[in-house]
């Protein structure tokens, strides 16, 4: 019964990715070629992919929280805020409230961790961070046409996928430990702004859409069925004596993946470099 539990859990997953990649599918974009750090300046990008990052870090917590698993939650978050931390002065130089807003919404997320609130109460003020404060400070950094280019947001979605490769070899390394842990932690919250980055670029993507959603949707179905709670034992049954849980997959099935999405982004987008 679980074992096809599982099956139809993991087909739901993927049909879910390839719905996302299907929807807004309107008139197709014509994007600009080329690279978007010459367009922009790396500034521009690199604010981007930060950001991005920040909000990888907190899916993770929150998730963590979710599952009780508080001190990974919480070292997420410090690696969110530490990770925030270069965008701030800027921030704080034009718009000081929004500054000030930001830095109160990472210490309420720690104090109410610290006080064990419920996981709804930490997820509020998470959720304020990832959304609207983190887009309110992109606004201030980003000129206007930096942000209405879908190619920096491509160059994002790309550096964010060598990040989750990487980040996903470490977590399936030999090392162990917390920072083995948390490595694999912070590729799930990579890989969930990736799948964000390319909903947002479903119309710019075009014939290159698909691969980039099945790619995803691949990592995610293979490497994260159950998000970041514990993998269930093959074949698990009532009843059945204990199994062994299956590993995620190598790290060459996610670099191949990844390097799918990153090969559609440059024949779609010409990113170079």
């Amino acid at each position: 019964m679980l074992r096809r539990r599982a099956s139809a859990g993991a087909a739901l997953v993927l049909a879910l990715a390839l719905l996302v990649g299907a929807c807004g599918q309107g008139e197709e974009e014509v994007p600009p070629r080329g690279s978007a750090a010459e367009r922009h300046g790396e500034r521009a990008v690199a604010a981007l992919t930060r950001a991005e990052d920040v909000r990888a870090r907190l899916v993770a917590a929150s998730d963590l929280y979710g599952l009780r698993a508080v001190g990974d939650a919480r070292g997420h978050l410090a690696a969110a805020r530490a990770t925030y931390a270069p965008l701030s002065p800027a921030v704080g130089a034009r718009d000081r409230r929004l500054g000030v807003e930001i830095s109160r919404a990472f210490s309420l997320v720690d104090a109410r961790m610290r006080r064990s609130a419920s996981p709804a109460r930490v997820e509020e003020p998470i959720n304020l961070l990832t959304g609207q404060l983190l887009d309110g400070a992109l606004e201030l950094v980003l000129a206007s046409a930096a942000r209405a280019d879908p190619g920096v947001r491509a160059e994002a979605l790309r550096r964010t996928s060598s990040t989750l490769t990487r980040r996903f070899s470490k977590g399936v390394g030999s090392g162990g430990g917390r920072g083995t842990a948390r490595a694999h932690q912070h590729a799930y919250g990579l890989l969930a702004r990736s799948q964000i980055l390319a909903r947002g670029l479903s119309g710019a993507l075009g014939p290159e859409r698909d691969p980039v959603v099945f790619a995803l949707g691949s990592i995610r179905l293979e490497a994260y069925p159950l998000g970041l709670s514990p993998r269930p034992p093959t074949g698990a049954v009532v009843g059945d004596p204990p199994r062994v849980t299956p590993p995620p997959p190598p790290a060459s099935r996610v670099a191949a993946l990844t390097g799918a999405v990153r090969a559609a982004l440059e024949r779609r987008f010409a990113l170079g470099g």
